[in-house]
């Protein structure tokens, strides 16, 4: 016989109570929702606008613009198209042409996570839980970072507490129906990011503990929800050969590494403060590492909140001569009513720890934004240690109004600390040098129009690099119109030359990193950088150029020309070889003087073209050859391209 023994336990006095205060507390509350507003929304102007958050959106103008429907999303690091999810969810403000309300969108998304959080913490445990919560979630470095721009993984954090919160409400709430709600959530936020997939295991185990609550039209109608979801990938798929099947495969068979670094990703997300120049001090370095640890701490605490119930529990079972007779009495104690506090325990320890435990085994570098889906777990543990710690306080109502008290004026101050720096870090992260700010990328381009006109440009060519290429192509498709022909030339292996003899470019130039080809256009004389301090920083350096000058400063080799100019593949004739001299280098460089023939035929993917070059000693042998591909849009025949 199986019985299961109730273990009574003394009760501790709370702060206060709760069910007199709760308004009191959901007054609180808005003022904290304010608070995460103003830092998500703040300066949301000069939002970063990079690669990612770029590709998104242009695939979202295609969308509009051809008037299709899109099966796939941008690439992932790996190579494979991500599924089209996030292209939908930015669908609306890509529709009204402006990046600011992509980011905006974001930033709201993740308002209402904030007040999600605290709507199921005060159903599911208690309000000031609910409050410490989403007071931590509002202020945190990390989820005020990743809520600010246009991002797919950003979205990672609203979907899932959406998930949360429809499996606490059939495991804790006892609601029917909660499956079908999951199921689709748990597909769209998978969309964000694959690791988050780990989550089916909070939807297995929400079913084995609420079986009650599950039925088989929730099932039927999650499911055919979430496949619909993925029917656009599917027909990717299927009219590719299944080409990201066999990428995905290509990249799990990479020899694992099992390490400790998406630990250290766990404490570069959760720093508590954006750290601006004027607060490097070790008073804010010992605050971060006290927050961090705090949260190891929280997670650890949450995880005896679990373990030890069960252990309790499992000494009370009495009469269970078999593993399957003390499993089945196990599972009915957690399945029991009065369990379902632990159950909310449990879901809560695992949604981050599933998410973590699976990435320390990987085959790729785990990056910050892998585990962003953890959001806000940690907060909720900590606002629950926080909570049995004041409960712990003795009996005496004096000394619990003055823990209250200095609780409140220490969170206080703490609160506005965190916010200023908050603000500072913003602040000099969107002013710092070469920003990649939306603001920064409207207020070069508009200079650029200007010097368009200053200096009687013929021809603008954009030569960017990997993460400004995509937001500057959407601002030329969208905003940003040059009345001269606009070209983008996304390689440093190269340099665009004039479509004609007697054209006079202007070269946009972005990147951390000075190439070849910049640098040789510095050393031209009468040329330099014309774009002047703006008001958001320098996104773009600005060069004019005229075909004279270029043609004066690279030399001609001692053969200058070919017999007979070589054409390569119809497209690509090399003409000359020059001598390109090269500061501190000598002797000077090589480069070959090439020009295109003809456009290409248009296929899918066709963007790329180059030269292999080797070179070859005085035996004949031949080096390894190194290939200098140019991306170049659009392809205008006959224009000079330089190697």
């Amino acid at each position: 016989m199986i019985s299961i023994r109730s273990n009574s336990q003394s009760q501790s006095v709370p702060l206060l109570n709760i069910s007199k205060h709760t308004h009191l507390l959901d007054v609180a509350f808005v003022g904290v929702l304010a608070i995460g507003a103003f830092l998500r929304l703040f300066q949301i102007d000069a939002t970063q606008f990079w690669n990612d958050g770029a590709g998104t959106f242009n695939l979202a103008y295609d969308v509009i613009a051809l008037q299709g429907v899109p099966v796939t999303g941008i690439h992932s690091s790996i190579g494979t198209f991500t599924p089209p999810g996030a292209v939908y969810v930015y669908l609306l403000p890509a529709l009204l042409g402006s990046p600011t309300l992509g980011s905006i969108e974001t930033a709201l998304a993740a308002i209402g996570a904030i007040a999600l959080t605290y709507y199921i913490c005060r159903l599911y445990l208690n309000p000031v839980i609910g409050l410490i919560a989403t007071l931590l979630f509002s202020v945190a470095a990390g989820s005020v970072t990743y809520s600010r721009f246009i991002w797919q993984p950003n979205m990672q954090v609203p979907l899932t507490v959406l998930l949360i919160a429809a499996i606490l409400a059939g495991v804790v709430g006892g609601l029917r129906g909660w499956l079908a709600w999951a199921l689709p959530f748990l597909g769209l936020v998978i969309q964000m990011h694959p690791v988050t997939a780990s989550l089916l295991v909070l939807i297995i185990l929400g079913w084995v503990l609420a079986p009650q609550t599950v039925r088989a039209r929730d099932l039927v109608i999650g499911g055919v929800v979430t496949i619909a979801l993925y029917i656009p990938t599917l027909v990717y798929e299927v009219i590719t050969g299944f080409s990201d099947l066999h990428l995905l495969l290509h990249a799990a068979g990479s020899k694992p590494v099992i390490g400790a670094t998406v630990f250290h990703r766990f404490l570069d997300i959760n720093s508590l403060l954006q750290i601006p120049g004027w607060a490097h001090s070790p008073f804010f370095r010992m605050l971060n590492y006290a927050w961090e640890a705090l949260l190891v701490c929280s997670l650890l605490y949450l995880a005896l909140r679990v373990v030890m119930p069960v252990v309790e529990a499992a000494r009370h079972i009495v009469g269970a001569t078999s593993w399957r007779a003390r499993a089945i009495g196990m599972l009915a104690w957690a399945q029991a009513e009065a369990q379902s506090r632990w159950r909310a325990d449990l879901i809560l320890l695992l949604w981050p720890t599933v998410i973590i435990l699976v990435q320390i085994r990987h085959t790729t570098p785990i990056e910050i934004h892998y585990i962003l889906a953890i959001f806000p777990a940690q907060f909720i543990a900590l606002a629950i240690l926080l909570y049995d710690l004041g409960t712990s306080i003795p009996r005496l109502a004096a000394t619990r109004r003055l823990a209250a008290v200095g609780a409140v004026a220490v969170s206080s101050v703490l609160v506005a600390v965190v916010c200023i720096t908050q603000i500072g870090g913003i602040t000099a992260g969107y002013l710092g040098p070469q920003p990649r700010t939306l603001q920064a990328e409207i207020a070069g381009l508009a200079q650029a129009q200007r010097l368009v006109t200053q200096y009687d440009v013929d021809f603008v060519i954009f030569q960017l690099d990997y993460e400004t290429a995509a937001p500057t192509s959407y601002m030329l498709q969208t905003s940003y119109l040059f009345s001269v022909p606009t070209q983008i030339v996304s390689s440093g292996n190269c340099l665009a030359g004039a479509p004609s003899g007697s054209a006079r470019v202007l070269y946009l130039v972005t990147g951390d990193r000075v190439t070849p080809w910049e640098s040789i256009l510095t050393q031209i004389p009468g040329v330099h950088d014309l774009m002047g301090n703006l008001p958001a920083g320098e996104y773009y350096r600005a060069y004019v150029v005229s075909p004279d000058q270029v043609t004066e400063h690279l030399r001609s080799f001692d053969k200058a020309s070919f017999a007979t100019p070589i054409s390569f593949g119809g497209t690509i004739v090399a003409d000359h070889i020059l001598q390109v001299p090269v500061a501190g280098q000598s002797p000077s460089a090589l480069a070959v003087e090439t020009h295109l023939l003809s456009t290409p035929s248009a296929q899918p993917f066709h963007l790329l073209y180059g030269l292999t070059a080797a070179k070859a000693n005085s035996n004949s042998q031949t080096a390894v050859p190194e290939s200098m591909y140019c991306n170049i849009t659009p392809w205008i025949p006959q224009q000079r391209i330089y190697y």
